[in-house]
C-alpha cells in the first residue's frame, strides 16, 4: 500500500473490467427478449468502522455520514423480465473524526456487477403486471478502492487500500413519464476489510485491545434513481 495519490476511477475500470463489460454485453445483448435500463443514481448514508472507534475518546463512530454518487446499466431479460443483470460505477464520501493532526475523510469508488430479482412474477397469481414489475430486490458485488485522507494546513496524508464488496437491498419503481423511472432504494453494503495503515499513530493513549488499523466497513445508503428504460426487442 503506497502514501501517494491515484486515480480510483481509472484504476477501477482498467482493461480487466473493460473486457468483462464487454462480454457481458454482447452476451446478454444476444437474448430474443431484453429490455435496458440506464440509471444514475445520488444518496445518503450512514456508515460504520467498528474496530477504529477507539480513535474517538467519547462514544461517537469514527465514521460520519456522507452521501454516495452512482450509475449503472441493467438488461432485463427472460421471457416475464423477471431478472436483471448489469455493470455499474460508484464513488461514495464519508467525514470522519478528527484526528490530533487534521479532520480525516474517507472517499471510496469501484466497479460493481449487480442484480435485480422482481419476485411478484412469482409470488403474486393476480393479473397485476404493474406490481410485479414494481417491487424488487437486488444484490451486488464489487471491486472497490479506498482513500483515507487527512488535510490539515500543516499535515496532508493519503493512505490507500482495495478490495471486495457485497451488498444487498430493495426498492420500487414509480412512474416518471414515458420510459423514464423513479426508484427508492434502501441498501446495506459491506467491505470485510480495508486497512487504515498507520492510523494508531493517532490512537489516543497508545493502544486498545478493541482497535486494529484493519476493520470491516458496513455502510447504509438510501438511495434515489432516475432511469431510462429501453423496450424489449420484438
Amino acid at each position: 500500500m503506497k502514501n501517494s495519490k491515484i486515480n480510483f476511477f481509472q484504476q477501477a475500470t482498467g482493461i480487466p473490467f473493460r473486457g468483462l463489460l464487454l462480454v457481458l454485453f454482447c452476451t446478454l445483448s444476444s437474448l430474443v427478449k431484453v429490455s435496458a435500463q440506464l440509471s444514475v443514481s445520488g444518496s445518503v448514508e450512514t456508515a460504520t468502522a467498528p474496530f477504529w472507534d477507539p480513535i474517538n475518546q467519547n462514544s461517537e463512530r469514527f465514521l460520519r455520514n456522507g452521501y454516495g454518487l452512482g450509475a449503472n446499466y441493467h438488461w432485463r431479460f427472460g421471457n416475464n423480465q423477471a431478472i436483471a443483470l448489469g455493470p455499474g460505477i460508484r464513488y461514495d464520501h464519508f467525514k470522519a473524526g478528527t484526528l490530533d493532526v487534521g479532520p480525516a475523510e474517507l472517499n471510496i469508488s469501484g466497479i460493481l456487477l449487480n442484480a435485480r430479482l422482481y419476485p411478484g412474477h412469482f409470488l403474486f397469481s393476480c393479473d397485476c403486471d404493474e406490481l410485479k414489475q414494481r417491487l424488487f430486490l437486488e444484490g451486488n458485488l464489487g471491486w472497490h478502492y479506498a482513500a483515507m485522507q487527512v488535510n490539515s494546513p500543516d499535515f496532508q496524508e493519503i493512505v490507500q487500500d482495495k478490495g471486495m464488496s457485497i451488498g444487498f437491498g430493495f426498492g420500487m419503481h414509480l412512474n416518471a413519464g414515458p420510459n423514464f423511472i423513479l426508484s427508492p432504494i434502501f441498501r446495506f453494503c459491506q467491505l470485510p476489510n480495508i486497512n487504515w495503515e498507520g492510523l494508531d499513530r493517532f490512537l489516543p493513549n497508545g493502544s486498545s485491545p478493541y482497535f486494529r488499523t484493519n476493520s470491516e466497513i458496513r455502510i447504509f445508503q438510501i438511495e434515489l434513481q432516475i432511469s431510462f428504460i429501453s423496450l424489449p426487442k420484438q
